[in-house]
């Protein structure tokens, strides 16, 4: 019944229950906003891609147009 060891000992669980609670809230969270920024990240990549190449299809005509209009 009411022994003090086992009463320590249900205390501890009980700590540890907590704290693994915590620990995987905490990496939970952290990997959540791990994979959020890299969501981020990667669509600004793809939007600077996209936008880069479509500059360089609309500059490389232009080139190709004045070098013969030259010839």
């Amino acid at each position: 019944g009411l022994d003090p060891h086992s009463i320590c000992a249900d205390a501890q669980d009980g700590e540890l229950d907590g704290l693994w609670t915590t620990i995987s809230i905490f990496i939970t969270l952290f990997l959540l906003s791990v994979c959020y920024s890299a969501t981020v990240t990667l669509f600004k990549v793809k939007w600077i891609l996209s936008s880069v190449v479509e500059l360089k299809q609309s500059i490389t005509p232009n080139y190709r147009n004045m070098i013969g209009q030259g010839a």
